[in-house]
Formats: structure tokens, sequence, C-alpha cells
């Protein structure tokens, strides 16, 4: 269930040009806004001004955007496009007729240009009913509650996670995948080999990436 104070209900509809309209954007991700979203709504919007919640360092505000899809099979490139180019920090609601998903991707200030941002990982729950899905407020601060939303929409995703320092755990967790990714092409390539030796040379090396995991 999304257990967020009532005070930060927003609930303004906006037009989807208005994230593009402005902006520099390629004609795939303006596609992507035509095909695949029927309209966002502003849902909430977490402050010190509209809850007793304490400013961070580095995030300000944090906004859960609600996003009608007409699809189910989205480009998640869209949401990269807005959260690069937005000054607030975003949570979003995907539905599609009766199901919905979380999606969040962290971000960093990129350089130092104003209101620019670096994604550094994007992470997306599975669907769901409304229900049955988790966002709450958990953190001292909106720089630990925008983390903490992130490591809820993650879950299990974040495999690796050994640390409180999310940046951190999120390397780690792309350093194992990377792993993954290597282990899975060669082993496609041991299938595939003919040669006896070659083979055992390929099940070395599968070894010792996954005593790397």
């Amino acid at each position: 269930m999304i257990q967020l104070p009532e005070t930060t209900y927003y609930g303004k509809r906006m037009p989807k040009e208005k994230f593009y309209s402005h902006l520099e954007v390629s004609a795939a991700v303006k596609r992507s806004f035509v095909d695949d979203v029927d309209y966002f709504v502003w849902r909430n919007k977490l402050a010190p001004t509209t809850a007793n919640l304490e400013m961070g360092d580095r995030v300000k505000e944090i906004a859960l955007f609600e996003v009608r899809l007409k699809r189910e099979e989205y480009n998640p490139t869209l949401f990269e496009y807005i959260d690069r180019n937005v000054p607030v920090y975003v949570v979003y609601l995907l539905r599609f007729e009766g199901n919905v998903r979380l999606l969040a991707s962290y971000k960093e200030p990129s350089g130092n240009k104003s209101g620019v941002f670096r994604i550094v990982e994007t992470f997306v729950s599975d669907w769901m009913p409304e229900n049955d899905i988790d966002l709450f407020v958990d953190g001292l601060n909106l720089d630990s509650i925008y983390e903490n939303f992130v490591r809820q929409i993650a879950g299990n995703k974040l495999k690796s996670a050994a640390s409180e320092n999310l940046v951190v755990d999120i390397e780690a967790e792309q350093r194992r995948a990377k792993i993954e990714r290597q282990i899975a092409q060669l082993e496609a390539k041991r299938r595939n080999e003919k040669q006896f030796n070659r083979q055992m040379e390929l099940s070395a090396e599968i070894k010792k990436l996954k005593e790397q995991i």
C-alpha cells in the first residue's frame, strides 16, 4: 500500500507535453511519450512545506508521479529522460489496466551544471494489484527517505547490499550483474565448443568469475 502523509497529496494532472516541449528530446523518446503514456498526475509532493519532513543536503523535494500507461510494454528511456532534466527527485507509480508497479531512478547531480542529473541505476517493481505494493516514509530527512524509497522498490535486486551507503550497494550490484553476464556468455561458448581442452579452459574461467560473486 502507498503510505504517504495525507498532507503531501497534490493531485495535479500534468500534460505530458510539459516534459519535452521546452527541452531537447530525441524523436524516439517523444514518440514514446505519445504512444506509451496516456497522462501524468503529480500525486504527492514530499517537502518540509507539505509534511513534518527535514530537508536533505541534496534532496529538497520528492515527487510521486502517477503515470497512466496506454500499454504494458513501455519505453523506460522516457522516465530516465524526465529524471535527468527535472530538479526534483521522482518516484513513479505506473498504472496499466488493473495493476501498478513502482519505478525509481537513483540519480546524482551531473557535474557543475545546475538542474541536470546523472542516472546511476533504475529499479522497478513487478506488476501487482495496488493494495499489494508497498511504499512508505522511512528516514530522518529527505535524503534518507529518497534512498529508502529506492531500496523499497529495488527489493531483492540489491542482492549485494551490505552497507548503509546506497551508491556503494548499487555499484556492487552492477559489478555482480556484469560478472553474471560474462558467466552466461562463457557458458554459451562452452556449450558450443567441440574441443575438450577448450571446454576445460572455459570452465576454469567460469569458476574464477563465480568466485567473485
